[in-house]
């Protein structure tokens, strides 16, 4: 039976590299920001309350005040605040969805703007702002993220390269993955996951060397075609709006269903969809955010990575349909 999701496994698409570059990759996505509070460092900033607690930390260990807002069933802001002079308002391009939106606040907030890329991938050549995003979540390395740094922002890629390399980190679970040992391997993901703390290292060699030479390009086609497709296939049971990206890699299809679905439902199809992100129910104050406790609950990132194709795309979408038509 086809599995859709989990962790990854080594790389197997690879290419010939016989250009050395440097990346300048942070050793996750959490450190990049910390990275950027650090340059910045604003007095407040405003993030949304759908979000995990990976980037809460990041302000935590930056000493940097945070401000929750709401967003609406479109991952809007439902009210946008008034930043002064030295605030700055952090927003996530929800699944590669939201590029026009993400531009029209930044023209709102003067520039005011960090764009987190961790559920786009790519960066937004049109955005002179802070943007990062996360390495592990599209591909098998143990770490690493890159960062966009505004172009008046001078001297930063050197302070970086000068940087250590992170040297805290497994390879068990890549390897066992390949090896079809899903859940021996999944243990030792769970290991590298609480490796990844905050922390003013580049990533691992190991990463920037995998990275280097994983053709990035066609194994992000094949994510933006398996959305399209999926979207074809299931669109008309969904609540959100899905325009066409531009730039943008999405690391899940979000499908917000018309008639709910339970992820056990179908985890016991073997469709892997995460809870994004559990740790929001359990929060302070959760009952102040009711549209971001909604969305918790039932919108499904349905997994449409690169290491499936049309036909799997096809028979997960009948799964999907039997299931919302129940």
């Amino acid at each position: 039976m086809i599995s859709y999701g989990g962790y990854f496994g080594f790389e197997n698409d690879v290419r010939e590299s016989n250009v050395i570059k440097d990346h300048f990759l942070m050793v996750n996505g959490r450190s990049a920001l910390f990275l950027i509070l650090k340059i910045v460092k604003p007095t407040k900033v405003y993030i949304p309350f759908y979000i995990c607690d990976s980037v809460i930390d990041s302000f935590h260990e930056a000493r940097v005040p945070i401000s929750f807002y709401e967003i609406n069933e479109q991952f809007e802001l439902k009210e946008i605040p008034s930043l002064r002079e030295t605030e700055m308002l952090l927003y996530v391009n929800y699944f590669g969805i939201k590029e026009n939106y993400s531009r029209y606040l930044n023209e709102l907030l003067n520039g005011k703007l960090i764009l987190d890329a961790t559920q786009s991938f790519n960066f937004d050549a049109s955005l002179d702002v802070f943007q990062f995003n996360s390495l592990r979540k599209y591909f098998g390395v143990p770490d690493g993220a890159e960062i966009h740094i505004p172009s008046q922002k001078h001297g930063i890629l050197e302070r970086i390269a000068a940087l250590a390399n992170s040297t805290d980190y497994l390879i068990d679970h890549l390897q066992l993955r390949n090896e079809g040992k899903v859940q021996e391997g999944y243990e030792f993901y769970k290991i590298n996951e609480q490796k990844q703390r905050v922390s003013l290292r580049r990533a691992s060699e190991l990463t920037n060397r995998i990275y280097q030479n994983i053709s990035v390009d066609k194994l992000n086609d094949l994510r933006r075609s398996n959305f399209m497709h999926l979207h074809d296939e299931i669109g008309i049971l969904n609540k959100l709006k899905i325009p066409e990206m531009e730039y943008s890699v999405p690391i899940y299809y979000p499908l917000l269903p018309k008639s709910d679905i339970s992820h056990q439902e179908l985890w016991a199809k073997q469709v892997y969809a995460p809870i994004l992100w559990p740790e929001i129910l359990r929060r302070k104050f959760s009952d102040s955010f009711p549209n971001t406790l909604s969305l918790a609950e039932r919108i499904i990132p349905v997994p449409i990575d690169h290491r499936i194709g049309k036909i799997e795309i096809s028979l997960l979408a009948e799964i999907i349909r039997s299931i919302h038509g129940r």
